[in-house]
């Protein structure tokens, strides 16, 4: 099944960006199309195309799944740490599995953790426009 302009766009935006893993995990779940049980309950399950017109849909879910739930969930993880260590910033650091720091981390402040919920906060609100419906479409 073909992808449509919509998703392509927004692939393109997402490897342009650094995210290219994330634009090509949308691509094949596009074109893969999503699971359908079939059969009396015989938990069989089938892959069926998804609609021209729900791939962007689809696509949108993925990346608040993937991407935006994420760093939402980890900002605030962040929050409720600096709470339990009596108001001071708690950065998360990913270590890898030989103990050293996937990301050298950045001092953090408090004004650093509410960019960070802005960003998201952002995204967010950038996916939902790209699913309103436009002027004149149906």
């Amino acid at each position: 099944m073909a992808v449509n302009e919509q998703v392509m766009d927004l692939v393109a935006l997402l490897d342009k960006e650094g995210f290219s893993v994330l634009a090509g995990e949308i691509l094949m779940e596009i074109a893969l199309g999503r699971e359908s049980e079939f059969g009396d309950g015989d938990r069989a399950y089938e892959r069926i195309p998804i609609p021209d017109d729900e791939q962007l849909r689809e696509a949108v879910n993925l990346l608040k799944l993937r991407l935006t739930e994420p760093a939402r969930r980890l900002a605030e993880a962040e929050k409720i740490a600096g709470g339990l260590n009596g108001g001071g910033i708690v950065p998360i650091i990913f270590i890898d599995t030989n103990g050293e720091p996937v990301v050298k981390p950045a001092p953090v402040s408090a004004a650093d953790q509410a960019r960070s919920t802005e960003a998201i906060d952002n995204l967010e609100e950038g996916l939902a426009q790209l699913l309103a419906p436009r002027d004149g479409a149906a």
